[in-house]
């Protein structure tokens, strides 16, 4: 599916909100306030967000868990988010129940998988690639971080000056 670069996904989500999301790279600030971005989307108009809005780390959770949550019915809402964590070290039959999931997701949910980087031999990477939008959070560069740097400071109604912004 399509690569998105971080910069294009309010726009994307303004168009639509797809059903799968693929996470990825290293810059874990940005992908968590996207995810948050996506669930805000998603569920802005609900009441009960707290029923609707699930995360798992697949190290403490099992899969099966994780896509029993995304098969649920929404709790008086059009939507759920299910955000899916630390999936690089699953056994074969895990793998194979996300597999099969992202094959026919569950129209009502949208599951958001978050990584700092794929293993693209395994069957698993293959289809959240193939089947996921893929949103790419590569490493800023110098001037990219500055940039962001001043958005976020004025989002809080403060300043910088330019030697602490090449500090930080």
């Amino acid at each position: 599916m399509k690569t998105l670069a971080r910069t294009e996904l309010e726009r994307s989500l303004q168009q639509g909100v797809k059903p799968l999301y693929l996470l990825l790279g290293p810059e874990r600030y940005l992908r968590g306030a996207a995810a948050q971005l996506i669930a805000d989307t998603v569920l802005n108009e609900t009441m009960l967000r707290e029923f609707n809005e699930m995360s798992f780390t697949l190290l403490n959770d099992a899969a099966q868990s994780a896509v029993a949550a995304a098969e649920q019915l929404p709790m008086m809402s059009n939507r759920r988010v299910v955000k899916i964590r630390d999936f690089a070290k699953l056994r074969e039959a895990d793998e194979q129940v996300l597999i099969a999931y992202v094959k026919n997701p569950a129209p009502s949910t949208v599951m958001i998988f978050v990584a700092d980087d794929l293993d693209k031999r395994k069957g698993l990477s293959k289809a959240l690639l193939d089947t996921c939008t893929v949103v790419d959070f590569s490493p800023l560069k110098d001037a990219e971080a500055k940039t962001w740097c001043k958005a976020r400071l004025r989002e809080l109604k403060t300043t910088a000056d330019e030697q602490v912004l090449s500090e930080i």
